[in-house]
């Protein structure tokens, strides 16, 4: 990863271009030795009433001549290209002359004061001028000094021990995710991976480990104001039983770093060893963030138990409650539950074009999406069959609509079928949705079928899944689908496009080319780095799935604001409003199986009954007490009738089966008469 070059005063940035400014007579101009616009030098200044227009249109043109210049530029391209902003919030996006949305139209000047803009936008590659659409560089460090905290990253990827981590085929733990992970806690800790391995001489995997624990608890780490912290410690306090977690994992983030000083989204700034890096360490906590929540701390306690046994240190289980645990304490979610009521007025919500907002202010978010109709259409269709077979996200997005070869034979298809897509079999009357599920491919199973069965709200789930198989089939020009013939590389053959989604149109959702691609590619830096220079192909430069997180987001709003209006109040389901739906499947299916878990828990594609009773469907007070009711109608003298009659069926059954075998074995009276009559029949 090339390092950015500072920008000197006599020169301007714009996307990843600098350009030289020169001065004529006072008034300053770029190069144009580097750019021209109509032969002439292009000047620096903008006029006030081009500002004035573009706050209104609510962006932002502050700061000195060089920032308002590139700001302009930003506007102007922003507002002409297909996936800016301005086209994202519903806006027609603007040309370059015309009557009607063109920036002549709105105010924005003639069209060479536009023409002049976005040919500065095009030669900064801030847009492609053919596709019209962004062109996105590659990640890169924000300052001079957070370029040392990333070269420390890439040289702590490429060290043996790291590598022979994430090499491990024991583990998932491949990337600059996870690595980054170990990378912070080790930075924490103050210690190299080797002083790790080390752990203070210890030689036993014990002693490793309690060294470890005891160095979690030592002040290691000095944040950017001075502050010292530890790693993390839990203890319990010794009059309530309560337990008490301090230390830099635990803590909200609010501490870290100062975002006057580091710029919005400034996590902790790094102050270790006598080094200071002014860079972004570690994100902000999110939003709903409470001071002693356990992720952070179990996710980079995960990282260093894995590379100690990548590493040859065995490390046993840990009790619930220790620095080094990864026991998930009772959930909270399979507490939380959707009536049956509830569901229906969900299903209402989404399903009552009246009662439809096309304008919704997402609290979680603090954004105002403009939706369409196709977003609520894509938000019922994503519920409802969710009812059926209770899909992830990705799974859902990633659901393609086409037919797939008809077979009876499940086991042989989870095995060969490895395609996303509908086996609809009319011999039986069933319709299944097969899709790809990266959460379990991993153990060797990437995709799983579920079926929609036309009874009760499966009916109208099998309704919508044949409109929209229908509408591609016939190739409905309202669903813009693509039709190019396509290099397919997983196959490495040219063939026509049929990823066509479930949800949505071709590249609205999930990008073109993508959807059979995994959630993660899990690469290095230098990996990065390499398909930054050969893209994996032509539609994604890693080769994993590319999410459309600003339309994904509108349909997350239509599900909070429902949510809302039916009345649910617990946390969960704001949180990830589309997975909450798995959960909605669960406890509907709970209910019409009266709890039969080992049921649902196959049909909902879940690893035990224990995980689907804790996560997603452990019973109600009211379901607790009604069971017992049932219990209790059953009365004794029925339950003593009927164990008599058991007793005396047996014993029967047992006296039958003795004088069976004495007959068959030649033993007993019966078989004696036997034999006498069969002796004089030989006579």
């Amino acid at each position: 990863m090339s390092s950015s070059p500072e920008v000197e005063e006599t020169q301007i940035k714009i996307g990843e271009k600098i350009y030289e400014l020169v001065e004529v007579s006072g008034r300053e101009y770029l190069d144009p030795e580097q750019i021209t616009f109509l032969k002439k030098a292009i000047p620096l200044e903008v006029q006030k009433k081009i500002t004035d227009k573009l706050k209104e249109f609510k962006y932002e043109t502050s700061g000195d001549a060089k920032e308002k210049f590139r700001k302009v530029v930003e506007a102007y391209v922003d507002m002409h290209k297909k996936d800016g902003r301005w086209a994202k919030e519903g806006n027609r996006r603007l040309s370059k002359t015309g009557e009607y949305d063109s920036f002549q139209a709105v105010g924005l000047g003639v069209p060479n004061t536009s023409n002049k803009f976005l040919k500065v936008g095009e030669d900064a590659k801030l847009y492609d001028k053919k596709t019209e659409k962004t062109i996105k560089p590659p990640d890169q460090p924000k300052t001079v000094r957070a370029k040392v905290v990333e070269d420390d990253l890439k040289k702590f990827q490429i060290n043996k021990l790291v590598q022979k981590w994430q090499d491990s085929e024991s583990f998932a733990d491949q990337g600059r995710a996870n690595a980054r992970k170990l990378w912070q806690a080790l930075i924490i800790l103050d210690l190299s991976p080797i002083e790790l391995l080390e752990a203070g001489g210890n030689t036993s995997a014990s002693e490793k480990l309690n060294w470890i624990k005891d160095r979690m608890k030592e002040e290691t780490f000095t944040d950017v104001s001075g502050k010292k912290w530890k790693f993390g410690e839990i203890t319990r306090d010794k009059k309530t039983g309560r337990l008490i977690k301090s230390g830099w994992v635990f803590e909200t983030g609010k501490e870290f770093g100062s975002q006057k000083k580091y710029g919005k989204g400034a996590g902790t700034a790094l102050i270790q060893k006598g080094k200071t890096f002014k860079s972004k360490f570690h994100d902000p906590r999110a939003k709903e963030f409470t001071k002693g929540s356990d992720g952070v701390r179990k996710v980079m306690t995960k990282m260093i138990r894995h590379f100690l046994v990548a590493n040859d240190v065995a490390v046993a289980d840990q009790p619930p409650n220790q620095m080094l645990s990864q026991i998930v304490q009772e959930a909270h979610h399979g507490t939380i539950h959707m009536s049956a009521e509830e569901i229906l007025a969900m299903i209402d919500c989404l399903r009552d074009k009246k009662g439809r907002k096309y304008q919704i202010f997402d609290e979680r978010t603090n954004t105002t999406y403009k939706v369409l109709e196709e977003h609520w259409e894509d938000a019922y269709i994503y519920f409802i069959i969710g009812l059926s077979i209770g899909w992830r996200r990705q799974e859902a997005f990633t659901a393609v609509c086409k037919r797939l070869p008809v077979s009876d034979d499940i086991e042989t298809m989870k095995k060969t079928l490895n395609e996303s897509g509908l086996i609809i079999n009319p011999k039986t009357n069933t319709l299944m949705v097969w899709i790809y599920t990266r959460k379990t491919e991993r153990v060797g199973q990437a995709y799983w079928g579920g079926y929609v069965l036309d009874r009760d709200v499966g009916v109208w789930a099998k309704e919508a899944i044949m409109k929209k198989l229908e509408r591609i089939e016939r190739k409905d020009p309202k669903l813009k689908l693509y039709t190019e013939v396509w290099d397919n590389p997983q196959t490495d053959g040219r063939e026509s496009y049929d990823l066509h989604p479930l949800i949505g149109r071709d590249d609205q959702y999930i990008g073109v080319g993508t959807m059979t691609l995994p959630k993660n590619a899990k690469l290095s830096d230098t990996e990065k780095d390499a398909y930054r220079e050969n893209n994996f192909s032509k539609y994604s430069i890693y080769p994993q799935v590319m999410e459309k997180k600003t339309e994904i987001n509108k349909l997350m709003a239509i599900f909070r604001y429902c949510y809302k209006k039916v009345g649910l109040t617990e946390d969960y389901w704001y949180t990830d409003s589309l997975h909450a739906v798995r959960h909605t499947f669960a406890q509907m299916w709970i209910k019409k199986s009266k709890r039969d878990l080992a049921w649902v828990m196959k049909w909902g594609h879940w690893g035990g009954v224990d995980v689907l009773e804790k996560h997603y469907g452990q019973q109600t007070g009211t379901e607790f007490i009604e069971a017992g009711n049932d219990y209790a109608d059953i009365s004794l003298k029925s339950i003593a009738i009927k164990e008599k009659e058991q007793r005396e069926t047996a014993q029967a059954k047992a006296e039958a089966e003795k004088k069976r075998m004495e007959v068959e074995l030649g033993f007993g009276a019966s078989s004696k008469e036997t034999k006498k009559e069969s002796e004089k029949g030989t006579e």
